[in-house]
């Protein structure tokens, strides 16, 4: 009986080290800078212009949304630089539904957020803002009509490609005085955005809870094509390969499963992959570990990064939260599949959110976990 236990053991580890990436476990000792303790809205966004990172967040107190801008150095500051307002974008509470939803890009060394204000009881406005770190005020704009901001993308020139849902998913090339496109109608988004861009080469994936199915909107140089991504579920991210290939990491509350599906412009059928299991997972995103040649052969030869949070339950009602890392490494697993798992932060208070970017040798996370945290994270060479 107990040979066969073993064997069967055996045979399991087999089939997962062919369908996913097995990984062992280890702690990273992060370091980490506390920007702010107060309760916030849950949309969080990191970008990096220059040599600086900025970190975009909403606070219910004072119903602004705020940037704070971290000089990118060998170590974090001990103390968080001072919060800067971007905008106030609600009236005092009960808040809206929306309160803090936006989405942030940095192109160069100017940073441009789109986000959704309350300016009156029954009147919203989605506005956008830009300036460069270090400037004292913001750009100020209104885009007709109002709706969630889902997605900003670098278009050609010096434009950007903005994308966002009112009853349908608008599309606008700004700054410019024509009328937004419409993508998709009816549409209701089913969670966050993902956005990919290399090169002449961009687009978003987005749930659709009308159809319920997860889609991608690629440019094809003259206009966005839209493509279902089966079985890939609302909590994605995706990243473009560097031979034109769309990789989106998804997870499946129903299998529990983090899966990974690869596919061209041009094919209908994508490549799965498990990468691990997760209990409870509310927000994925995935990397290119730039640090790391050579690329082009898809997920073994990219490299990547996959960041997700976890929920384990431990009983009599409690939860662990973990935020973890899988990096190429030690792990087990065939040829070229060899991960490590490292968890960043764990706690009992839920993970509403979390931002990434990676600078090379370097990954830096924005996360939200009973207030606002920025943790710095050496990448393995």
């Amino acid at each position: 009986m107990v040979k066969t236990r073993v064997l069967i053991l055996v045979g399991f580890l087999v089939m997962l080290a062919g369908c996913g990436f097995m990984s062992r476990t280890e702690r990273a000792s992060p370091e980490v800078l506390q920007i702010s303790a107060g309760k916030l809205g849950e949309e969080v966004s990191l970008v990096q212009a220059g040599a600086t990172l900025v970190a975009v967040y909403s606070d219910w107190d004072t119903t602004g949304l705020y940037e704070v801008e971290i000089p990118e150095s060998d170590h974090l500051p001990s103390v968080s630089p001072s919060p800067k307002l971007i905008d106030r974008i609600d009236m005092t509470p009960p808040l809206s539904a929306s309160f803090g939803e936006h989405t942030a890009i940095a192109r160069g060394n100017t940073v441009t957020v789109l986000y959704l204000a309350r300016v009156a009881e029954d009147k919203m406005i989605l506005k956008i803002a830009s300036h460069d770190p270090g400037a004292q005020a913001w750009m100020l704009d209104a885009v007709e009509p109002p709706g969630t901001p889902l997605a900003l993308l670098p278009a050609e020139g010096d434009r950007l490609d903005l994308f966002w849902a009112a009853g349908s998913l608008l599309h606008m090339s700004y700054p410019r005085s024509a009328q937004p496109d419409t993508l998709l109608d009816p549409f209701a988004p089913g969670g966050r955005a993902g956005a990919f861009a290399a090169a002449d080469r961009r687009g978003i994936t987005v749930y659709d809870s009308v159809s319920h199915a997860l889609l991608a909107f690629r440019w094809n140089g003259y206009a966005f094509e839209q493509a279902a991504i089966s079985g890939a579920g609302p909590i994605n991210s995706s990243l473009l390969l560097d031979d034109g290939r769309l990789a989106v990491l998804s997870w499946d509350p129903a299998t529990r499963r983090l899966e990974l599906r690869e596919t061209r412009q041009d094919e209908a059928a994508a490549k799965l992959t498990l990468v691990t299991m997760s209990e409870g997972t509310s927000a994925v995103s995935l990397l290119p570990l730039a640090s790391n040649a050579p690329r082009g052969a898809g997920a073994a030869g990219e490299r990547l990064l996959f960041l997700y949070d976890d929920a384990r339950r431990l009983g009599g009602g409690a939860s662990l939260h973990e935020l973890s890392l899988l990096a190429p490494g030690s792990g087990w697993g065939p040829a070229g599949r060899m991960y490590r798992r490292i968890i960043l932060l764990s706690g009992t208070e839920p993970i509403a959110g979390f931002s990434a970017v990676e600078t090379g040798d370097s990954l830096y996370v924005l996360v939200h976990q009973d207030g606002l945290k920025l943790l710095k994270l050496r990448l393995p060479g």
